[in-house]
């Protein structure tokens, strides 16, 4: 049985979609209307010839969806449901006619009435009709097809017009340039002579160079011994914009890979590559690793017998638990960052922290510094936690040691912060 709303594959010489506008099966009549022609207007189909050749193979019913404007409400923009609103306040009453307005005697006669009621011309009438009729019978069907606007996706290069592309120019009285091929090949050259490879050249500085040296005539001033620029072949057209140069710049070049070039890898990698997880993430409990590292305070010891002397800088050692951020053990020496003072600092996370305190006038309970054990996994610098002593912690306490690669101080960065906020209390 054949039902308004469906669509149908004519097999015939034109091969057509249609869509059933209407049905009597009383009177034995039914209107379609072509869904692909853009002049498209309701055709009186005989009901059981229809049903007949649905029988006989020569058609076929199809996804009724296929051409519908199915959207969710909620994202719609409020500009497009009122565009659809006003649109279906027009023609309602010119659908519910049925079947009047698709007999085309009848049709003419309330589009004309309707059109001087609202004001409009038959043409927006008609427009808003076929959208109507060939994209599903339903108010959405209305929504103005601004995803189809504006080219999205289709690179627009090529000198096929000598008519400037784009909104005119606000300064200046030169129409400006199109970006055709050739323009694209001196963008290509500034950005690779100037912009990827020196990090001093700003986006907008290797524009004005390229305009000096690509686009200018240079003079040579003999009696002041200067360089000056001024127009030269492309004077009469104008020059490429710095908005165009931007445009094209961000359009074709891998920028993550130009900055990586401009900062160097290591700088990249340190400190403006995407992050891709966190430190506590690797970890499943307290104890499962700690940082380790060393750095040099920003303060200077005095001798205790002569405290006009002064004896050094000290060498800070921290290990911190990655999980829940709690010093496990320190080390103060003037030795310098060695696996000695490393050393120390891992002696210290196993001692029993009551009487370490106790040995410089403090006293705690247990639970207030509850450290006194080795981790699953210690994590440190090249330097003193690669050394060949390790091995001992290693073989005989079953502990993972990781090393953090040269200039990644990043891989540590909880410890590394650390060293931030401890001597924010003590240098002052």
């Amino acid at each position: 049985m054949i039902l308004p709303n469906d669509v149908l594959l004519m097999k015939d010489e034109a091969s057509r979609l249609v869509r059933v506008l209407w049905v009597n099966p009383e009177q034995g009549n039914s209107f379609i209307i072509s869904l692909e022609q853009e002049r498209a207007l309701p055709e009186p189909v005989d009901a059981k010839s229809l049903q007949a050749i649905i029988r006989e193979g020569k058609a076929e019913l199809r996804d009724n969806n296929a051409k519908n404007r199915i959207v969710d409400e909620c994202s719609l923009p409020t500009k497009h449901r009122e565009l659809r609103d006003e649109a279906w306040r027009i023609i309602e009453p010119l659908v519910t006619h049925e079947p009047q307005i698709y007999v085309a005697e009848q049709r003419g006669k309330l589009i004309n009435r309707r059109c001087e009621e609202m004001g409009i011309v038959k043409q927006t009438m008609y427009r808003y009709l076929r959208r109507y009729w060939q994209r599903g019978m339903t108010p959405n069907a209305l929504l103005p097809d601004y995803a189809a606007s504006g080219g999205k996706g289709k690179t627009r290069v090529g000198a096929e017009s000598s008519i400037k592309r784009g909104r005119p120019r606000l300064h200046g009285d030169r129409a400006g340039v199109n970006i055709d091929e050739g323009m694209l090949r001196i963008f290509r050259l500034a950005i690779t002579r100037y912009y990827a490879i020196d990090a001093r050249f700003t986006l907008q500085g290797a524009y004005e160079q390229m305009i000096k040296d690509l686009f200018c005539d240079r003079l040579l001033d003999a009696n002041a011994g200067q360089v000056t620029h001024q127009d030269g072949h492309f004077a009469e057209a104008g020059f490429p914009t710095v908005g165009q140069f931007g445009y094209w710049f961000r359009k074709e070049q891998d920028e993550l890979n130009i900055k990586r070039k401009r900062l160097s890898p290591r700088v990249y990698d340190k400190d403006m590559r995407g992050l891709t997880g966190t430190s506590t993430a690797e970890v499943w409990g307290p104890g499962a690793r700690y940082q380790i590292d060393a750095t040099i305070a920003d303060v200077y010891l005095v001798s205790r017998f002569n405290r006009e002397r002064i004896i050094g800088r000290p060498v800070l050692y921290v290990v911190i638990d990655v999980f829940s951020r709690m010093i496990v053990g320190i080390y103060i020496g003037l030795e310098g960052p060695s696996w000695v003072g490393a050393m120390m600092a891992l002696a210290n996370t196993v001692a029993d922290k009551v009487a370490y305190c106790a040995h410089f006038g403090k006293t705690i309970e247990p639970d207030e510094w509850p450290c006194h054990h080795l981790p699953a996994t210690i994590l440190g610098d090249r330097g003193e936690i690669e050394s060949r002593y390790i091995e001992t912690l290693q073989n005989n306490f079953n502990v993972t040691v990781e090393n953090a690669a040269a200039y990644r101080a990043d891989w540590k960065g909880i410890v590394e912060q650390r060293f931030r906020l401890l001597p924010a209390k003590f240098k002052a």
